[in-house]
Order: C-alpha cells, then structure tokens, then sequence
C-alpha cells in the first residue's frame, strides 16, 4: 500500500457555480509527460465538488408559512476529494474475475499485448455533512483537500459495495441516505 498524500488547494469558483450551479472535478490516472487527451492508457473518474442540500428549518419559522421540504435545495461546497488506486497486485484468470471488479476494469492493446490499466475510484463518501460549505455568490474561492491512497483489492470492493448501495437507494428517492451513511461511517 502507498501512504496516504494530502495536498490542500485553492479553488476559484466560477460563476454559474456561485449562482447555485454545480461543479465537477474529472480526476486522471496518466503517462507521466503525456496529456490526458492524448494517452491511450489514461483512466478517469469524474466526481462531484458540490452538492445540494435543503436548508433545515430553524426552530423561529412558522410550519404554517412553507410546506416541509418546499424549499429550494442549495449548493454546498465538498472540502476533500479523496482519489483512490487499487495499488495490490493480484492474479486472476479471465473467467473468475469479480463482476463488481470487472466493470471498473479498463484494457489497453498496444499491438498483442493487453495492458490492464489502473482501477481508480474518487471516494465520493469521505465528505462528512458537518464538512458541507454553503457556496454563495460572494464565494469567490474555497478550500479543497486532496488525498491520494493506494488501497488494497478488498478495499477497493468495499468501496465498489458502498457506492452502489448509495446509488441504489438514491434511486428509490433515499438521498438523505448517502448523507446518513456518509456521517455515520466517518463520525
């Protein structure tokens, strides 16, 4: 395993995102000296740095004046991205690889040779609610945290579990639940 890397950065907000908008960081594993654009061998990952929540009610407001959860949701700022690589070698045959592995694997032919590339995955659960940052129009820049760790194999599937069980409660209308979950698991 790699030790985890931190770097704290500064970023400017652009102005659709200072108006409620949202905004995206497309994170890639590449040649080094080459441009993402131009590797064949480049993996990516897009993840969101917003994300909306509705104002809670404060305890002054009248119930009568607005139906619950009649307000507009807000765009809240993500302080971390932690990027993660599945850094463990392991051999598998072809027939006996895991499924949930399976779909984040990516494959680079350069003549008859196969090139399994690198499993890369943003941890979109590692931001705790009490981390959440209002963004506004006077938001001109905001912190970011950036963390890079090498994980194992049953790390990597863990995460794969947790996200798609997020998902899938997101589409059933639980979005209060990947907010839940991702308080509980890094209280």
């Amino acid at each position: 395993m790699s030790p985890c890397l931190h770097r704290q950065v500064s970023i400017s907000l652009p102005e659709e995102t200072r108006n409620n908008g949202s905004l995206y960081a497309v994170v890639y594993v590449h040649k080094a000296g080459v441009s993402p654009l131009e590797d064949k061998t480049e993996v990516h990952y897009t993840a969101h740095l917003t994300t909306y929540v509705t104002p809670p009610h404060t305890e002054g407001q009248k119930s009568t004046m607005k139906k619950p959860g009649s307000e507009s949701p807000v765009s809240h700022w993500r302080p971390h991205l932690s990027v993660t690589v599945m850094s463990e070698e392991f051999s598998f045959s072809k027939a006996g690889l895991p499924s949930d592995v399976r779909r984040h694997m990516r494959v680079s032919q350069e003549g008859k040779r196969m090139m399994y590339l690198p499993l890369l995955l943003v941890n979109e659960l590692s931001c705790r609610v009490k981390d959440l940052m209002e963004v506004n129009s006077s938001s001109m820049q905001l912190p970011l945290t950036v963390s890079y760790e090498g994980i194992s194999l049953t790390t990597f599937r863990f995460w794969i579990h947790l996200h798609d069980i997020v998902y899938s409660l997101r589409q059933f209308g639980e979005l209060r639940c990947k907010l839940f979950l991702s308080k509980m698991l890094l209280m």
